[in-house]
């Protein structure tokens, strides 16, 4: 059986991709799945690592947004600069990872929306109903692979309730409405959610446990920890897998834990040396891996010096300090840095 791209050749495909708006991409999925396969498709991707800030020096909000080709040396990364404009926008808060190409964001107010940096518009969305003025709410983005849909997860932290109420929208419905979810209780202390393969993982460490929520069933189940493990730092993509970052043997050092497909962790597991003295003026988090073992730790306290990430191959003997030189540097010292960001169809053709 023929293919798309027997049809088609990529560059063109490539550019059909950046024309569909979210509404269209989900229909042409359904009807064809090797046009599905073809719009989705990794061959497409030119995974970058993208740099967020936030700039609240006038009067309107604006996110500050720097990439580098990420599937390159990193001595090379500098040479391989994407530069993005800017994007108006009123929101403060950016979920931890962008799914294909897109980003969830919110602020204290309860409103939120979906943006394309690359293409520099947002789709604002609905706001929750039956929110008290002292309820916190946390958003992320997520992707159905069956049903190829966009879906945001909303999650509700009532005053004085230890417990988190869900939400669900999924961005094709036409009435767009946030509907409730079903499910046993759910506690975080890390509310933004990471993607991976069609289910959304939430931290929360204090009860030994990860929760995994299927966006396809619209399940919740929980996942526990290894009996030795009793805290860890966050959740990232390792490899294409869930992963826990814990405190090594030695002070500095960091151990990776990677759940497995059956549900159960990972015996081998990723020992990361301490970071060099000098390399000590801020704190560090792991942010995943570029290939199959390249580990990349971004600043996760303010920045105390020019914008860099550390970057880590086990075969080597120790981590590297990579500075990423910017044409025009972060305007605040809050600097975010997310793995795989890539080019894909658009959201919106118009700013909301």
């Amino acid at each position: 059986m023929e293919k798309v791209c027997d049809y088609f050749p990529s560059d063109l495909i490539t550019e059909i991709v950046q024309r569909i708006s979210l509404e269209t991409a989900p229909r042409m999925c359904s009807l064809s799945k090797e046009w599905a396969k073809s719009l989705w498709s990794k061959s497409l991707a030119n995974p970058r690592i993208l740099f967020m800030s936030p700039d609240s020096r006038n009067k309107t909000s604006h996110l500050w947004f720097h990439s580098v080709l990420q599937n390159k040396p990193p001595e090379l990364w500098n040479k391989n600069q994407v530069m993005i404009p800017r994007l108006a926008c009123p929101f403060q808060y950016i979920s931890s990872q962008t799914v294909r190409g897109s980003i969830c964001c919110y602020n204290k107010t309860g409103k939120s929306a979906i943006l394309n940096p690359t293409r520099g518009v947002y789709k604002v969305l609905p706001k929750v109903i039956e929110l008290g003025p002292a309820d916190e709410t946390h958003y992320s983005l997520g992707f159905d692979l069956e049903s190829h849909v966009f879906k945001v997860l909303c999650l509700i932290s009532r005053e004085r309730e230890s417990k988190t109420e869900l939400r669900i929208l999924n961005l094709l419905d036409e009435n767009m409405h946030w509907r409730r979810v079903n499910h046993t209780a759910l506690f975080t202390t890390h509310p933004s959610g990471i993607c991976i393969d069609g289910k959304m993982y939430f931290g929360s460490h204090i009860h030994s446990i990860v929760s995994c929520f299927d966006l396809k069933k619209e399940e919740l189940l929980t996942i526990k920890l290894p009996i030795w493990v009793k805290s860890y730092d966050n959740l990232v993509k390792v490899n294409g897998k869930l992963a826990l970052t814990v405190k090594g043997s030695r002070p500095g050092a960091r151990r990776i834990w990677t759940l497995e497909a059956a549900g159960t962790w990972s015996k081998l597991q990723y020992e990361i040396p301490p970071f060099a003295q000098n390399s000590l003026k801020c704190t560090y988090e792991c942010v995943g891996t570029i290939g199959t073992d390249k580990f990349v730790f971004t600043p996760s306290s303010l920045l105390q010096e020019p914008l860099h990430v550390m970057y880590y191959e086990p075969k080597t003997s120790a981590p590297l300090k990579i500075s990423i030189n910017c044409a025009v540097n972060p305007p605040s010292r809050h600097v975010r840095a997310i793995l795989d960001f890539v080019e894909v169809p658009n959201f919106s053709s118009t700013k909301d």
